[in-house]
């Protein structure tokens, strides 16, 4: 996945969790224009995922709806944290076996200059 599509699906993610926490708190947009001063328009835009907040806009609905937005950050960052575990794990094993086949091969290296 490219850095665009990471970026669109990070985008979507949060502009779901938004529209969630909207529906599940029943805000509606009167509320949202007089709590926020944002404007309905935006709210329709948030909804249907097709806008591209700000990060004060995003920090702003996070405080007032008490939206975990940025827990997504977290969460990645752990999962992150644990592929690049795993990863460094699987090229120590890959490196030990590359030396084992590198001393097989000098083995047979040896062996072969003295046959012939």
């Amino acid at each position: 996945m490219g850095i665009e599509e990471h970026l669109q699906a990070k985008r979507d993610n949060i502009l779901s969790r938004i529209a969630e926490a909207l529906d599940e708190q029943k805000v509606s947009a009167e509320d949202f224009t007089r709590d926020t001063g944002l404007s309905k328009p935006l709210l329709y835009q948030l909804k249907k995922g097709e806008a591209n907040p700000t990060l004060k806009i995003l920090l702003l609905l996070e405080a007032k709806y008490q939206i975990g937005l940025f827990e997504i950050g977290e969460e990645s960052h752990e999962r992150a944290t644990a592929e690049n575990h795993r990863l460094k794990q699987e090229n120590e094993e890959l490196t030990q076996k590359l030396d084992k086949l590198t001393k097989i091969i000098d083995s047979m290296k040896k062996v072969m200059g003295k046959i012939s």
